[in-house]
Protein backbone atom coordinates (compact mmCIF):
# COMPACT_ATOMS: atom_id res chain seq x y z
CA UNK A 1 0.00 0.00 0.00
CA UNK A 2 2.70 2.59 1.07
CA UNK A 3 4.36 1.46 -2.50
CA UNK A 4 1.56 2.67 -4.11
CA UNK A 5 1.76 6.34 -2.36
CA UNK A 6 5.22 6.45 -3.24
CA UNK A 7 4.69 5.46 -6.80
CA UNK A 8 2.08 8.42 -6.94
CA UNK A 9 4.01 10.88 -5.10
CA UNK A 10 6.97 10.57 -7.44
CA UNK A 11 4.40 10.57 -10.73
CA UNK A 12 2.91 13.94 -9.45
CA UNK A 13 6.60 15.36 -8.44
CA UNK A 14 7.65 14.27 -12.11
CA UNK A 15 4.37 15.81 -13.59
CA UNK A 16 4.70 19.24 -12.10
CA UNK A 17 8.67 19.30 -12.66
CA UNK A 18 8.14 18.84 -16.70
CA UNK A 19 4.86 21.54 -16.58
CA UNK A 20 7.24 23.99 -14.54
CA UNK A 21 10.19 23.61 -16.47
CA UNK A 22 8.05 23.90 -19.89
CA UNK A 23 6.94 27.15 -18.32
CA UNK A 24 9.89 28.24 -17.85
CA UNK A 25 11.06 28.66 -21.20
CA UNK A 26 7.55 28.61 -23.57
CA UNK A 27 5.32 31.39 -21.63
CA UNK A 28 5.62 34.77 -23.71
CA UNK A 29 5.09 37.32 -20.90
CA UNK A 30 8.35 38.20 -18.66
CA UNK A 31 5.43 38.68 -15.65
CA UNK A 32 4.65 35.19 -16.27
CA UNK A 33 7.98 34.33 -16.73
CA UNK A 34 9.35 35.36 -13.06
CA UNK A 35 6.17 33.87 -11.19
CA UNK A 36 7.36 30.50 -12.89
CA UNK A 37 10.91 31.65 -11.91
CA UNK A 38 9.69 32.10 -8.25
CA UNK A 39 7.79 29.08 -7.99
CA UNK A 40 9.98 26.68 -9.64
CA UNK A 41 12.39 28.00 -7.08
CA UNK A 42 10.29 26.91 -4.60
CA UNK A 43 9.38 23.75 -5.86
CA UNK A 44 13.45 22.51 -6.53
CA UNK A 45 14.11 23.82 -2.45
CA UNK A 46 11.08 21.45 -1.30
CA UNK A 47 12.16 18.77 -3.59
CA UNK A 48 15.61 19.19 -2.18
CA UNK A 49 14.05 19.11 1.52
CA UNK A 50 12.18 15.76 0.72
CA UNK A 51 15.46 13.94 -0.64
CA UNK A 52 17.94 15.43 1.88
CA UNK A 53 15.39 14.24 4.81
CA UNK A 54 14.43 10.70 3.35
CA UNK A 55 18.05 9.87 3.09
CA UNK A 56 19.88 7.76 6.03
CA UNK A 57 20.96 9.79 8.43
CA UNK A 58 24.65 8.19 7.72
CA UNK A 59 24.43 9.31 4.48
CA UNK A 60 25.73 12.82 5.16
CA UNK A 61 27.90 13.25 1.83
CA UNK A 62 24.65 12.69 -0.22
CA UNK A 63 22.51 14.79 1.74
CA UNK A 64 25.12 17.89 1.51
CA UNK A 65 24.75 17.55 -2.50
CA UNK A 66 21.34 17.58 -2.51
CA UNK A 67 20.82 20.60 -0.41
CA UNK A 68 23.80 22.00 -2.44
CA UNK A 69 21.62 21.23 -5.84
CA UNK A 70 19.04 22.92 -3.98
CA UNK A 71 20.95 26.38 -3.19
CA UNK A 72 21.93 26.07 -6.78
CA UNK A 73 18.18 27.22 -7.69
CA UNK A 74 18.17 30.09 -5.17
CA UNK A 75 21.36 31.28 -6.43
CA UNK A 76 19.76 31.00 -10.21
CA UNK A 77 16.98 33.65 -8.95
CA UNK A 78 19.25 35.53 -6.86
CA UNK A 79 20.90 36.24 -10.54
CA UNK A 80 17.94 37.46 -11.83
CA UNK A 81 16.52 39.46 -8.78
CA UNK A 82 20.27 41.36 -8.68
CA UNK A 83 20.01 41.96 -12.69
CA UNK A 84 16.84 42.15 -14.02
CA UNK A 85 16.84 41.50 -17.41
CA UNK A 86 15.57 39.26 -20.35
CA UNK A 87 19.41 37.69 -20.35
CA UNK A 88 19.40 37.58 -16.92
CA UNK A 89 16.03 35.84 -16.77
CA UNK A 90 17.34 33.15 -19.12
CA UNK A 91 20.11 32.39 -17.15
CA UNK A 92 17.92 32.00 -13.97
CA UNK A 93 15.64 29.61 -16.20
CA UNK A 94 18.39 27.37 -17.19
CA UNK A 95 20.02 27.46 -13.54
CA UNK A 96 17.07 26.48 -11.69
CA UNK A 97 15.87 23.76 -14.62
CA UNK A 98 19.04 22.19 -14.13
CA UNK A 99 18.71 21.92 -11.01
CA UNK A 100 15.42 20.92 -10.54
CA UNK A 101 16.58 18.01 -12.93
CA UNK A 102 19.50 17.13 -10.95
CA UNK A 103 17.21 16.79 -7.71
Amino acid sequence: MALGYLSLLFIIIGLVSILGIASLFLLKDERKKSIALYTMTVWNFLISILSATSLPSNYILQQILVWAIGFVGVIGTIIYVRNKSLKSLNIANIIVAVAIILN
